[in-house]
């Protein structure tokens, strides 16, 4: 039985994430959990707006939630990040990357990327990740 049957699209807004929290870890495993609750949803489009983020780890836990959810392999994720934060790879982002490969689309906007630990990350696991200016884009082609 589907919950809600009629719903096609899921805006997610978060703000304050880790500044006000305190525990990084727990807050992490709660935002990964949080966003597990979402999976029986299938829903086709998912949009994410993070107005305030301490680090990556805000942007992996997101990942490594919605990585589970039924259906992610017809599912276009747009994050909005419209902070001042320099991606970084971590080996917590590494791994939500890789999850990324199910995905249809995801779309990263709003985010300067340190390309020095990306590319290489990249090229050795054969990841269909283009990296713009202020942007990542994960799985693009050309119907997206």
């Amino acid at each position: 039985m589907k919950l809600c049957p009629n719903l096609s699209k899921l805006k997610l807004t978060l703000s304050s994430l880790w500044d006000d929290w305190g525990d990084h870890a727990n807050t992490f495993y709660r935002l990964r959990a949080t966003l597990y609750s979402f999976r029986n949803l299938n829903l086709p489009r998912v949009k994410v707006v993070i107005h305030k983020m301490a680090n990556m780890n805000t942007l992996a836990a997101i990942l490594e939630g919605v990585a589970v959810w039924e259906g992610i392999e017809n599912t276009q994720i747009e994050f909005l990040i419209p902070v001042d934060v320099t991606a970084l790879m971590t080996d917590r982002l590494k791994y939500a990357l890789l999850l990324c490969r199910s995905m249809r689309y995801v779309t990263i906007d709003g985010i300067k990327v340190n390309e020095q630990g990306f590319t290489s990350f990249i090229s050795q696991n054969n990841l269909a990740i283009v990296i713009g200016p202020n942007s990542i884009y994960i799985n693009p082609n050309e119907d997206s």
